[in-house]
């Protein structure tokens, strides 16, 4: 699933000094969002099992957080994808 992020201030310090960069630089941002996502999930799960008093059959995390475009390669802003997975529990 994509996140956009418009006003990246890290792509904003970098396209300071020059005009464009050539590699990708928000990784920072991906560990924010890969951060929030997971706790998202788990208190998602946690909720969902606390409500029902019961464990639910399957384990959901997050797997991944990629940049794939940039502001700073002169894009109009960043992209990221993450993806989340979903994994039957061992009983």
């Amino acid at each position: 699933m994509p996140v956009y992020w418009v006003n990246s201030f890290v792509a904003g310090s970098y396209l300071y000094s020059q005009d464009k960069y050539g590699a990708q630089v928000c990784h920072y941002l991906c560990g924010v969002i890969h951060g929030v996502m997971e706790l998202f999930v788990s208190l998602l799960v946690e909720e969902t099992e606390e409500k029902y008093g019961t464990p639910l059959p399957f384990k959901i995390s997050l797997d991944h957080v990629d940049e794939t475009s940039c502001k700073a390669q002169g894009k109009e802003y960043c992209t990221m994808e993450y993806t989340i997975d979903i994994a039957r529990r061992e009983v």
